[in-house]
């Protein structure tokens, strides 16, 4: 009998014990911020697609980032060799503003010109002298502003790589937001809000999974998405999960049918992400 007790009494200790691990990240009131960002738009990008996903976020009444070249090199983005650049048009620029004076879109600005100055390690600006740097960003970032009149506040480094004098001319140029993965540097004191832990259309209930389980009240996901993921094109070494216009309109469906998800641009997130 005593035996029998001892099984029982160790039965009921385990299953606590793993209920209380399972249970133990458990936040009440969790809610969670998904950010879309959908880079690369250029001179030379699709305007039917871009529309669609524009008009598919109007129908669902949420906001979006579109983070975009304002220099796109003429040639190949991974090709060391010079490059002349083709900037923004005013034609594409009129595609976009109706949303972005509705509030749907905010424009961020992706890099200059997209083009790396390494073969070793892809990148734009890490490496580059600060005033380089400035040059190029202050460029980008007039041209934008011209062209959508209005202040662009959110960065978006070109392949995700970006050094301390990135931030410092991102300062001096009042950049507010930096969106990059979780390799970046986060320098303090900067102004700058850096929101990462970024996935792609594939992983975004796998990251609210995992952002169910973390301790903190809030957890922010950058799902980050690109024109290839609609077109039926082979990308060699790119992660490329492909997705429908249905497919996003559905996704963005079941999203608001959860309370605790809330779907913001990065400049709206940023008013609300924690300082480094």
């Amino acid at each position: 009998m005593k035996t029998f007790f001892l099984k029982v009494i160790t039965i009921f200790l385990v299953s606590m014990l793993g209920f209380l691990a399972c249970t133990k990240h458990k936040v009440k009131d969790k809610k969670i911020y998904i950010i879309f960002r959908f880079d690369d738009p250029s001179a030379y990008t699709s305007d039917v697609i871009e529309s669609k996903i524009l008009h598919i976020f109007k129908d669902h009444n949420l906001s979006l980032t579109f983070a975009v070249i304002p220099y796109r090199c003429a040639g190949d983005p991974i090709d060391v060799k010079p490059q002349k650049v083709v900037p923004l048009t005013q034609k594409k620029a009129n595609l976009l503003q109706p949303f972005v004076q509705k509030g749907t879109l905010e424009i961020a600005l992706h890099g200059y010109s997209h083009q790396t100055r390494s073969n070793e390690k892809w990148t734009e600006f890490a490496g580059m002298p600060y005033a380089e740097q400035l040059d190029k960003l202050t460029k980008g970032k007039k041209l934008l502003e011209t062209l959508f009149t209005q202040r662009i506040t959110s960065f978006v480094p070109p392949y995700n790589a970006y050094d301390i004098n990135t931030t410092k001319a991102l300062k001096s140029l009042q950049f507010l937001t930096i969106s990059a993965n979780e390799e970046g540097i986060k320098p303090k004191n900067f102004g700058l809000k850096f929101i990462s832990n970024t996935v792609t259309l594939d992983k975004v209930q796998q990251a609210i999974d995992d952002a169910m389980s973390e301790e903190e009240k809030r957890s922010f996901i950058v799902v980050m998405f690109h024109e290839y993921n609609f077109m039926n094109i082979k990308m060699p070494g790119v992660d490329k999960p492909e997705m429908s216009f249905e497919g996003l309109d559905e996704l963005l469906t079941n999203l608001q049918h959860q309370k605790n998800i809330h779907i913001l641009s990065l400049k709206q997130a940023s008013k609300i992400y924690p300082n480094p």
